[in-house]
């Protein structure tokens, strides 16, 4: 038997595959198991996307109920796709920033004097 392990990468590259090409319409709940995957890689440029899709995309279900003018639904596809690829430019400083390190003997001082 052959043991297959992809890599959180591999898996959810997988999932946003089959989430945007093969169902025909995107309901925002379907996005909980891309977020859950992206949440895993925040510094990857998809991960960034999916997340930015999941934050607009309930955005969008208004106008299933109101069409406020003709074709509403593709111009709010369109709007979150295009603030999603917004997303991504805008949170690529804060992905890819390290975190600053604290040598543990910072914390012991700083706890010390604190008292």
């Amino acid at each position: 038997p052959m043991d297959l392990v992809f890599s959180p990468a591999e898996v959810l590259a997988i999932v946003i595959a089959v989430s945007f090409a093969l169902i025909a319409h995107l309901w925002p709940w379907y996005l909980v198991w891309t977020l859950a995957l992206a949440a895993l890689l925040p510094a990857w440029w998809l991960s960034r996307f999916v997340i930015g899709v999941s934050i607009l995309a309930p955005f969008t279900l208004a106008f299933w109920w109101v069409e406020p003018f003709e074709n509403a639904k593709e111009w709010a596809a369109l709007a979150m796709y295009a603030g999603a690829i917004l997303w991504v430019v805008l949170a690529r400083g804060a992905a890819v920033r390290p975190a600053p390190r604290v040598q543990p003997e910072e914390v012991a001082v700083k706890s010390v004097a604190d008292r």
